[in-house]
């Protein structure tokens, strides 16, 4: 159980998050992650296998390892439900550099798993790109290693039932051969807003380029 500073700190920092997110969209974010769907028929169960659960029954209706491709959970793993509780976001798949989130659409009242968002794909490379510019800016050659100290997507707030908004973070620093870190560190951080058709396909309609003021706000 999280002690009473901990716990006023978290609340700051979502009251933080709720006013950046809706000055950077626009839209008043949904309240927080609830173990309970706003329809009352899902239970998220969390611990070293976390699932949802059909909340009369307690029959399993999804297990998030199968998922999950990066071997384990984040410690503080949970569930976003955006208000008509037909998709679900939950963070994080992956307990060491990778932390990602996993989204679900229900259908014929089964959870059915969607594209993953910066798995490898474009919103990945777009991440990456923006730090190898921060490099060459710096100067350092073009083929100089820069190796991940972390790499971070994680839903902050549905902004309503089709609409989310998700916190993407990546750092990555010199590394020599040898595994030496040598500097300089290199990072960035996005607030993307995803909307979702009816089939759950999902696309990224606002990019929101973090300063360090707001990263500061957002990390305390």
């Amino acid at each position: 159980m999280m002690d009473v500073r901990t716990a006023a700190a978290l609340g700051l920092r979502i009251i933080a998050l709720w006013l950046l997110v809706a000055s950077a969209f626009g839209q008043s974010p949904s309240p927080s992650p609830s173990s309970i769907s706003p329809d009352k028929k899902w239970q998220y169960i969390g611990g070293d296998a976390p699932k949802i659960v059909e909340a009369d029954s307690n029959q399993v209706a999804l297990e998030f390892s199968e998922g999950c491709s990066l071997g384990g959970f984040g410690e503080n793993s949970t569930v976003f439900w955006p208000p008509d509780s037909r998709r679900l976001a939950f963070y994080s798949c992956g307990e060491g550099k990778e932390h990602l989130t996993l989204l679900y659409q229900l259908r014929d009242a089964r959870w059915v798993a969607l594209k993953t968002p910066g798995d490898g794909d474009k919103l990945f490379e777009r991440v990456g790109n923006i730090i190898e510019a921060q490099a060459k800016r710096k100067g350092l050659p073009k083929k100089t290693f820069l190796h991940m100290q972390w790499w971070k997507v994680e839903p902050e707030r549905w902004l309503d039932s089709r609409t989310l908004a998700i916190h993407v973070s990546m750092a990555e620093v010199v590394h020599r051969d040898n595994g030496e870190y040598v500097g300089p560190s290199f990072g960035t951080d996005l607030l993307l807003t995803v909307e979702f058709d009816d089939a759950g396909d999902w696309k990224i309609v606002k990019t929101h380029r973090m300063s360090e003021k707001e990263i500061k706000k957002f990390e305390h």
